[in-house]
């Protein structure tokens, strides 16, 4: 796979609109960076969401989540993902338009990296979407865990 966009046409779904000033819920456990939650289009069509991979990710590749965040920091990409309000829209959308643009691949949405509020809570985390079945499923992913081709990071265009 190739970091270039999806040539896919948004017919039957796939235009997400998110409303930015609408703040998701997140655990109590965690702290997401506001300033990066409220940037963003308000609309936008999945076909234009890149599916970004780290260079050590391409082929059979791995490469852990949070050299991954490092990347996307270090290079300014970061405002460039989706976020978590993102992903929920996106699941609005249903599991057929997921398959559609993203197949079976984990869908990352790095712009809403959480941080534990205490040291009683272990190591950051990275929300993610996947397809489980019948139902498309927001998750959270352990920065200190590793990540292949299908792990997926989604970028918009700036």
């Amino acid at each position: 796979m190739s970091n270039s966009t999806v040539a896919l046409a948004a017919t039957n779904g796939g235009i997400i609109r998110v409303n930015r000033q609408t703040r998701p819920v997140y655990p109590d456990w965690m702290f997401v960076h506001p300033k990066l939650q409220a940037t963003g289009p308000a609309k936008y069509d999945l076909s234009e969401v890149e599916h970004w991979l780290h260079p050590r990710q391409m082929g059979a590749g791995q490469v852990m989540a949070e050299v991954v965040y490092e990347h996307l920091m270090d290079n300014r990409m970061l405002e460039s993902c989706l976020s978590v309000r993102d992903g929920e829209e996106i699941r609005k959308q249903g599991i057929d338009v997921f398959r559609r643009f993203f197949g079976n691949n984990l869908l990352f949405l790095w712009k809403s990296v959480a941080k534990p509020v205490s040291p009683d809570y272990d190591f950051s985390r990275v929300p993610f979407l996947m397809d489980f079945g019948d139902e498309l499923v927001l998750d959270w992913y352990l920065l200190t865990h590793s990540m292949s081709a299908g792990y997926l990071a989604g970028r918009l265009a700036q």
